[in-house]
């Protein structure tokens, strides 16, 4: 499959330049499975694993996932559709999505545990902020290794500014 792999990019290259570069390349090794390289810039020199490294080969039982023929379909007629560059606002609203489910389920299962694990996250962050605060106080901090990562900037009049 490499070799296959190198001949076909191999072929991209000796594309005249009237002609543009394709934006997949499909390897087939035939009876097993199929491998998808995509270059959305059509610049023919970085053709990657489509859509990840962990799902670019479709094994033949892979083909009866319905979203797996999909895709494999819209590589001819609309290339343009698979590529992620075109479709950040889709991408954007489901991860936000993600993101409200786990703010959601982790502020429950701070309702839930009003003890030890709720309680030192945020004691986390206010001993941070009170490093902060005494090393603008010119106090000395409660690690003497932040104090020195600091460049001692309580001593000698200096300033630290996170």
């Amino acid at each position: 499959m490499i070799k296959a792999r190198g001949q076909a990019e191999r072929y991209v290259r000796a594309l005249p330049p009237s002609e543009p570069n394709p934006p997949f390349l499909l390897v087939v090794d035939v009876g097993h499975n199929f491998e998808v390289f995509a270059d959305f810039t059509q610049a023919g020199k970085a053709y990657l694993p489509f859509p990840d490294p962990r799902t670019f080969r479709i094994r033949l039982e892979h083909l009866a996932d319905e979203k797996v023929r999909e895709r494999l379909k819209l590589n001819w007629p609309h290339p343009s559709a698979l590529d992620p560059a075109l479709q950040p606002a889709d991408v954007t609203r489901e991860i936000s999505a993600h993101l409200a489910e786990l703010a959601k389920s982790l502020g429950e299962a701070g309702d839930r545990r009003r003890d030890g694990q709720a309680l030192r996250a945020g004691q986390t962050g206010r001993r941070g902020r009170d490093s902060r605060n005494s090393l603008r106080a010119g106090q000395s901090p409660a690690r003497p290794s932040l104090h020195r990562a600091c460049g001692g900037a309580s001593q000698g009049g200096g300033t630290f500014l996170p």
